[in-house]
């Protein structure tokens, strides 16, 4: 079964998958640390340079030697940023994401 089509342009960024009038938290299977849109803080329908100036944004704000947070959380985020960057950037890897969370979608409802 392919998944289905994503989201028009300026729709809100609705998750593929969700009811098109709820509010669109992560599925509740998916760790928040796994949740790249919400951790780059994007809509599902960010373009590539949506997701490059969110990616700067994010990496400088959460960079251990520009942050005010504890230098083990910040390292943290800042790992998690580059691997949200990492796979939304790569369109087979974002595919592949966007394929996992439509499932996830489907077993909630």
């Amino acid at each position: 079964m392919p998944p289905p089509p994503p989201p028009p342009p300026n729709s809100g960024g609705a998750p593929p998958g969700a009811p098109p009038e709820e509010s669109h938290p992560p599925p509740p299977m998916l760790a928040q640390e796994h949740h790249y849109y919400e951790i780059l803080g994007v809509g599902y329908d960010a373009t590539d340079d949506d997701l490059k100036r969110a990616y700067r944004k994010m990496a400088i704000k959460y960079h251990p030697d520009k942050t005010k947070l504890d230098a083990d959380v910040a390292a943290e985020k800042f790992k998690q940023v580059a691997v949200a960057h990492k796979v939304l950037l790569d369109p087979a890897k974002r595919e592949a994401y966007n394929e996992v969370i439509t499932l996830l979608w489907q077993i909630v409802e």
